[in-house]
């Protein structure tokens, strides 16, 4: 076994101005602050919020004075629920009548706005991986060569705290 002496306590004066900690404690602050602010930067803009593909389906061909459907799909492939949603139909000039319908719904509605020419569809609110479809019956008019659909569709929703206006491009 081995033994250990002890020996007497060693001190000594330390001299000198004594150090000042408030450098380091504001720069530690200024750290932790930067470092909150760039996670609340960070979730914000990468949170959770709803995502819209829209599809635009016309019909092959159309005769004159005939109705012909359109089928418009809005797909919410993001990770939040859009809501107050709503589509709108500007009639071309081409379209002589027209009507909109959710198909199987009852409660999500499409009201004709005759003075302006517009349909309007409330969906309400469309959830994450769900699709809400509209089928517009439209009748061609006795001139109509063409119709034309630019920018006639758009879609709105509440998509976070935002309103986004979605402008339409009709694929063939």
């Amino acid at each position: 076994d081995e033994e250990f002496a002890t020996s007497e306590p060693i001190t000594f004066k330390v001299t000198g101005p004594r150090p000042d900690l408030r450098p380091f404690a504001l720069g530690a602050s200024a750290l932790l602050l930067l470092v909150i602010l760039g996670i609340i930067g960070f979730f914000l803009l990468v949170r959770p919020r709803p995502s819209l593909e829209i599809t635009l389906l016309p019909p092959p061909s159309a005769v004159q004075g005939e109705p012909a459907t359109y089928t418009l799909s809005v797909t919410n492939v993001g990770s939040q629920p859009a809501a107050n949603l709503s589509i709108h139909y500007t009639l071309p000039d081409t379209i002589v009548a027209a009507t909109a319908y959710v198909p199987g719904e009852t409660l999500r509605h499409c009201d004709i706005l005759d003075f302006e020419r517009r349909i309007r569809c409330d969906l309400d609110t469309l959830d994450v991986e769900k699709t809400a479809q509209v089928d517009f019956l439209v009748v061609p008019g006795p001139a109509s060569q063409t119709i034309t659909n630019t920018l006639a569709f758009t879609v709105s929703a509440q998509l976070g705290e935002t309103t986004s206006i979605l402008p339409v491009n009709p694929k063939a």
